[in-house]
């Protein structure tokens, strides 16, 4: 499968199997797949693809990213966006890396490919 820098994508089952200590967002199946990943390609090992969780959850890492900020003058945990006019939450705090073996599929809304 050829993965595209900054598109979004699905694991397999297996890769949760594989690595169930490392306390991940497994994934869900309620009629569609999730959790989705933000995915980009290393810059200098070239089968490594970093994945970088998303939720829908804005409120409640508002909330986080809000008392952080009180704290520090930075926060580089997460950074919000938009994703299909939907507001998203990156989770840059949960990145991951894996190979392409590991990747079930591209995500698809309404048979488009984003």
């Amino acid at each position: 499968m050829v993965i595209e820098n900054g598109k979004f994508y699905f694991l397999k089952d297996e890769f949760f199997d594989e690595f169930k200590d490392l306390k991940l967002m497994l994934n869900k199946d309620y009629g569609t797949k999730r959790p989705c990943y933000l995915c980009f390609k290393d810059s200098e090992i070239e089968n490594i693809i970093w994945f970088v969780p998303i939720s829908s959850k804005v409120e409640k890492y508002r909330k986080i990213y809000e008392n952080k900020v009180k704290t520090r003058k930075q926060v580089y945990n997460f950074v919000f966006g938009k994703l299909l006019d939907r507001e998203t939450v990156f989770l840059i705090q949960n990145i991951f890396p894996t190979i392409d073996s590991f990747i079930e599929n591209k995500y698809i809304n309404n048979k488009k490919r984003c």
